[in-house]
């Protein structure tokens, strides 16, 4: 079960309702959700990462 802040449609839909949604934004929920993107994400603020594979898996 996802809890209501770490749904990306569940604040999407607050937006579209006109309602604040106190949590990070619907495409910063996807990023978090997506191993991928948030490894890009963090070496690009330069966080240290574990060393292993940080490319796409196909």
């Amino acid at each position: 079960m996802d809890f209501f802040s770490e749904n990306a449609e569940f604040a999407h839909q607050c937006e579209n309702e006109g309602l604040s949604f106190v949590g990070p934004s619907e495409s910063v929920i996807r990023d978090m959700g997506d191993k991928s993107a948030s490894k890009r994400i963090m070496g690009e603020a330069g966080v240290p990462l574990v060393p292993g594979y940080h490319g796409n898996y196909v």
